[in-house]
């Protein structure tokens, strides 16, 4: 099945898939890009048996999961959008240490300026300016997965083209 690349979401989800700069943060993800899911695609049980595969394979200082999710867009200009995208890095039965790996990998993979420059989305008329980091929440618990997460959030600035 082809990603269908049409917001700053599916986009992030894509270079996260399959773009070189990404390779490193993947290395860290127990299965690589398969575990690196759009926002409701990941269940418990997901979780409980890669949590279990994970620990038969002694790979447990790779995290489980990674989580893209559309967080909304508000208008900034007549053809100008920020879109927010939040990336969860998601982890169960290993404390803190593996999400804090690979929440570095973020940082070495942003350019300069705090953000990535990233080509057109799709065939939908608008393109990305550019994304940047802008912030994260620390560790939290989540209790219907009973595993521990990250969230990192970024905003992307979109270019509509005019009608």
């Amino acid at each position: 099945m082809a990603l269908v690349v049409d917001d700053a979401a599916s986009l992030v989800l894509n270079w996260l898939k399959v773009h070189a700069d990404a390779a490193a943060i993947r290395a860290l993800i127990y299965n690589g890009a398969t575990n690196i899911l759009e926002a409701g695609d990941l269940t418990a049980q997901m979780l409980r048996t890669d949590m279990d595969a994970r620990r038969t394979a002694s790979e447990t200082s790779k995290v489980l999961f990674l989580t893209v999710w559309d967080a909304g867009e508000r208008p900034i200009g007549d053809w100008t959008f920020e879109q927010t995208v939040v990336i969860r890095i998601i982890d169960a039965g290993r404390g803190y240490r593996n999400i804090r790996a690979v929440r570095a990998l973020f940082f070495d993979a942003l350019d300069d300026d705090g953000g990535w420059t990233l080509t057109d989305v799709g065939s939908t008329g608008q393109g990305v300016l550019d994304l940047r980091y802008t912030g994260r929440s620390g560790y939290r618990q989540s209790r219907e997965y009973d595993a521990g997460f990250e969230p990192l959030t970024f905003v992307a600035r979109i270019q509509h083209e005019e009608a």
